[in-house]
Formats: structure tokens, C-alpha cells, sequence
């Protein structure tokens, strides 16, 4: 099946131009041709108003999204039909798919979770129920950190990614920062299903599908786990996850780098003695990509690594719990452990996952942490109150205050 969620423009006007349901004026004589343009727009238009009845943001978007993923094609290839005047490629079945997925829509179901997809950077991410669904604005926070990393002249960068969820910031900084090395770390064995299909689709072509899933013991011992299968198995849960199926009717796919081929990753020396996979058989050794299960607030928590990262890039829950969130796509299908911070200002996680990073951060390493737009005054301080000798708030592309920038003292 195609990939149905290309990657939807921050500006993309509401308007059904802009959206590309607007028919074209047809060529003289297309009869017929011109008849199917119209009712391909018609029966798109009627989708999106429906979409829109329920208070839908992008109807008109969602709705050609959605019909390009019922009937196994690109949303270009709509666009074509119309142009042309053509149909659709023949499909008895293709129309109750649309109507069964229009429905889904219509619920608020999250439109990644229905097409099992979400655009990240350059990663195409399978997500799904139990994972949050990557945002546009995370990719600034994984921007911050690729441009200082990339300035430091660091031969192999050591990065942490805590709270990986899908595991879109420690796979980016993977694949654009080839020389890396990335511990991931995830608490919810739900999330972890997500995690470790993407870690296998988009490592598994460089050879890294036998990358570890590291489980954390009582009292901060680790017990290493090799993923069972190959990356094409389909196989995505964790090891011990409660259940053998993928939750979510809407994961159809991996992931995979969008607009080119998967970067070659070379295993660097720099994990070889890495004391998460001591016991792991050698060929699951020197990866550069080791995803843990564990709490990302605890101590205990890659203790071994403790003062030695170069990098902390994290995108911890943070929701004030007094701010509800009013999407319903959001408020009933993001789980809420990656969603809410803990306390009445969404703090208490955000200042835990500060402190974890300042032990695991090496002087002059850096901390970017994603936050609420009420939350960048407070982290600030307390960075600076955490041993940290340098912090700002660094702005989202829209201009509002969206993360930490902090530099260990």
C-alpha cells in the first residue's frame, strides 16, 4: 500500500483550492472524463463536509488523505484524476474502505492512527494506539540539538533520548548524525511496540535489526534482550509486552526515511563494551542504536553512563493536568503518560527528567528539552539551579517559547 500520510503543510489553507478539491477546468471534449472529475470532487467534497460538521481542523486534507488510503494510491494521484478527468483505479471494495475510514475520522479518531502513520523530519513513523503521535514542533527541538552537536567537532556524539515514545527524536539524530551513538529509553511497554518497529525499519536495511531492548531490574541492574525476528518479520513487540498482536487496526506499516534511501549506519567501537548488552550474543553488540525499557526519572536509569553524554534531547510529558486539552483526538488517544506532567503546572516530570539529565550530561554537554509555552521561565531557573551554567528558551517555528536549551556546567 502506499504511504497515505505525506507530510501536511503548517500553513495549509482552509480553503478547497488549497486543499486540491477544486476541479480544473477540463479540456474541450473530454465528455465523459470530465463527468468523472466532478464526481470524484463531489464525493471528496461531501467527505470533507462531514469531516467538518464534527469540527475537524483540515477536512478538506484529511478527507483526500484518507481516500488516497482507501484506494491504495498517492493524494497526487487524486489531484491527477481530477486534472484529467480520469477515475480512480477500479477497486470493488475501495469505497466502503473510504466510508469505513471517513467514519473513523468523523469519531476523532487521530488520522495517524488511522492511515498508521505520522510525518517526522525525514522518518515516515508507524504509530498507533499506545504511542503519542510525533508533533511538528518536536522537530525544532531535534534541529537545536543536531546544529550544536554538529559545531562541537565531537568525533562520535553520545545522545540519550528519554521518553522515546515512537522513537522519532533518537532516530533522527541517528540517521542525520551517522557517527552517533543513541540510548532510547521508554517506560510504557505499549509505547515500546511503536519504538521497536521503528527502530527495526528504519536501522534493520544498515544491518541493525539484532539492536538490543534492554529491560532495567530492581535495584538498577540491567538484563539484556535481543529482538526476536528480522526487521521484515512485522514483528514490533516488545519482549515482554502483555499481549502477541499490535494494537490498532490503523498500523499497516513501517517506517521508513522519506525522499531517500535509509543512511548506512557503521557500528562504532564507542558501545562495544556497553554494559547494557554485556550479556547479548556479539553479533547484537557495537549498535549504535540501544532502546531500554525503563523509568527515564529514575537513577538508577543508564547510571553507568552517568557523566559521559554529550547530548540529552528529550521530549518528557509535560501537559499541566489544569489544562486539559480540548481535541478530542489528543485528550482520548494520546496516552496520558506521555501526555500529562504530573502536577497542576505540568512541572514535576519536566524538573525529574532535568535533574536525570544533569547526572548524565558531561561538562559542556547539552540538555534540549521540549516544554508547554507556560513552562519556559521556570526550567530556566531551575537548570540554572541544577548545575547547569547556561540556559534559554528556544522558540518553535510558530515563535512561541517551546524548549530548554542548557548547557552543563
Amino acid at each position: 500500500m502506499s504511504r497515505c500520510d505525506e507530510p501536511l503543510a503548517a500553513s495549509c489553507a482552509a480553503s478547497d483550492m488549497a486543499a486540491g478539491l477544486v476541479p480544473r477546468r477540463m479540456p474541450a471534449g473530454t465528455g465523459q472524463s470530465g463527468a468523472a472529475s466532478h464526481a470524484l470532487f463531489a464525493q471528496l467534497r461531501t467527505a470533507a463536509e462531514t469531516l467538518r460538521s464534527v469540527g475537524g481542523d483540515t477536512p478538506q486534507v484529511d478527507a483526500k488523505l484518507l481516500m488516497a488510503c482507501a484506494y491504495g494510491v498517492e493524494p497526487r494521484d487524486i489531484d491527477k484524476a481530477m486534472l484529467l478527468g480520469r477515475e480512480l483505479p477500479e477497486d470493488a471494495k475501495a469505497a466502503s474502505r473510504f466510508e469505513a475510514l471517513l467514519a473513523r475520522r468523523a469519531a476523532r479518531e487521530p488520522l495517524q492512527y488511522i492511515t498508521g502513520h505520522a510525518p517526522f523530519r525525514f522518518l515516515d513513523l508507524a504509530v498507533g494506539p499506545g504511542v503519542f503521535i510525533p508533533r511538528p514542533e518536536t522537530e525544532s527541538v531535534v534541529q537545536a540539538a543536531l546544529d550544536w552537536l554538529r559545531g562541537q567537532g565531537i568525533a562520535q556524539p553520545r545522545v540519550v533520548d528519554l521518553c522515546a515514545g515512537s522513537g522519532a527524536i533518537g532516530l533522527s539524530i541517528a540517521t542525520e548524525l551517522p557517527e552517533s551513538q543513541v540510548w532510547a529509553v521508554e517506560r510504557s511497554p505499549q509505547a515500546l511496540v511503536w519504538t521497536r518497529r521503528n527502530r527495526d525499519a528504519v536501522l534493520g536495511d544498515a544491518g541493525l535489526s539484532d539492536a538490543t531492548l534492554t529491560t532495567l531490574a530492581p535495584g538498577g541492574a540491567t538484563v539484556a534482550r535481543v529482538a526476536p525476528g528480522d526487521a521484515a518479520s512485522g514483528d514490533a513487540m516488545p519482549n515482554d509486552a502483555p499481549d502477541d498482536t499490535v494494537p490498532g487496526a490503523g498500523a499497516t506499516g513501517a517506517a521508513v526515511l522519506k525522499g531517500a534511501e535509509p543512511t548506512a549506519l557503521v557500528p562504532g567501537d564507542a558501545a562495544s563494551d556497553d554494559s547494557n548488552v554485556a550479556d547479548a550474543p556479539s553479533s547484537a553488540r557495537n549498535q549504535r542504536y540501544h532502546l531500554i525499557q525503563g523509568d527515564a526519572t529514575e537513577t538508577t536509569t543508564l547510571t553507568e553512563l552517568d557523566g559521559t553524554i554529550d547530548a540529552v534531547v528529550t521530549n518528557p510529558p509535560y501537559v499541566p493536568l489544569s489544562q486539559i486539552p480540548e481535541q478530542p483526538e489528543v485528550r482520548e488517544h494520546d496516552p496520558d503518560m506521555a501526555l500529562y506532567g504530573g502536577s497542576d503546572d505540568g512541572l514535576t516530570i519536566p524538573y525529574a527528567i532535568l535533574a536525570r539529565s544533569a547526572a548524565l550530561l558531561r561538562s559542556g554537554a547539552l540538555l534540549v528539552m521540549e516544554h508547554d509555552i507556560s513552562q519556559g521561565q521556570p526550567l530556566v531557573e531551575r537548570a540554572l539551579c541544577s548545575g547547569f551554567e547556561a540556559a534559554r528558551t528556544g522558540n518553535d517555528l510558530t515563535g512561541r517559547p517551546r524548549y530548554l536549551f542548557a548547557i552543563r556546567g
